[in-house]
Parts: structure tokens; C-alpha cells; sequence
């Protein structure tokens, strides 16, 4: 179709799907318990934090995770309602168009 924009390249739309993914993971798999990350951190990793620091960083992660779905909603939705306001016929504009031509 003439005008339109192409299709997004396989690699263009993985991509796109994996903004959604990883934050949405990050909060699906994120343990409740501070405990639970200290844990986790001192197996995979070997480094050994405090509870206090684990509280933190549960929350800035939960924050991040949050603020980015966010954003990825927002920037969807602005171009779903622009895509929308493009689609759609302006009838202020077909009805002055009507009294030009009736005049």
C-alpha cells in the first residue's frame, strides 16, 4: 500500500516485545522477601549485602521495573492515538468545506 510505512523487521518487533518482557519478568520474579535476595545474590554471585541494602534494592528495582512499563505504555499509547487521529475524517473541516461550496 502506497503511503503507509514498512513492516518492522523481525528483529525490530523481538526487540519491541522484549521492552515489555523484561521489566514485566523483573516484577513477576522479584522475591518479596529481603531475605530471599540476599540469598539468591550470595549464591549466583558470591557477594554478601546486608538486609537494609537488600530492602533498597528491592525497591529501586520494583521503582525501575514500574517506571518502565509505564513509559512503554505511554509511548504505545501516544502512537495508538496518533495512528487513531490520523485514520479518522476531521468533520469541522468537511462541513466548512460544505458552506464554502454552498455559498
Amino acid at each position: 500500500m502506497e503511503g503507509s510505512p514498512p513492516t518492522p523487521s523481525l528483529a525490530r518487533r523481538c526487540a519491541a516485545g522484549a521492552r515489555w518482557i523484561v521489566p514485566a519478568g523483573i516484577l513477576a520474579l522479584l522475591p518479596k522477601c529481603p531475605a530471599c535476595i540476599v540469598a539468591y545474590l550470595a549464591i549466583s554471585s558470591g557477594i554478601g549485602i546486608s538486609i537494609t541494602t537488600a530492602i533498597y534494592l528491592r525497591m529501586a528495582l520494583v521503582m525501575l521495573s514500574v517506571a518502565s512499563l509505564c513509559y512503554f505504555a505511554g509511548s504505545y499509547g501516544h502512537g495508538v492515538i496518533t495512528w487513531w487521529r490520523s485514520t479518522q475524517r476531521h468533520p469541522q473541516f468537511e462541513a466548512s468545506k460544505a458552506v464554502k461550496n454552498c455559498q
